[in-house]
């Protein structure tokens, strides 16, 4: 067993990088009767105004990205039901860069010692 920092490291690495943009999310909510008949605008932007505001609210709406009951709805006032399931698809988007080559300083069977 060699030690690599005593006449260098094997040049071993394993990972794939990441893609471009990741999958998005999807966010899942049903209509508790303590949110029924409230507007689909009023449901998101008071329960998850930390997320976006008003506008942002009001822009994912318009663009499609909430279903209710499984139907993309882009009218903001549409008001909801007791046990309508909502689902939010929030956009793909750039992970911040993170490693993902290791190289291998030192492997036994006990072992594995890298860095990136």
């Amino acid at each position: 067993m060699s030690n690599p920092w005593e006449g260098g490291a094997q040049d071993l690495t394993f990972g794939i990088p990441w893609p471009d943009l990741n999958d998005g999310l999807f966010y899942n909510d049903v209509v508790r009767p303590s949110d029924s008949d409230l507007a689909l605008i009023q449901f998101y932007s008071n329960k998850y105004k930390n997320s976006a505001p008003l506008r942002g609210w009001l822009q994912r709406i318009q663009n499609g990205q909430i279903t209710v009951d499984g139907g993309v709805v882009r009218d903001p006032n549409t008001i909801l039901r007791i046990g309508s399931e909502l689902v939010y698809h929030r956009l793909p988007w750039k992970e911040p860069d993170a490693p993902h080559l290791l190289k291998i300083l030192y492997e036994d069977d006990d072992m594995v010692s890298s860095y990136f």
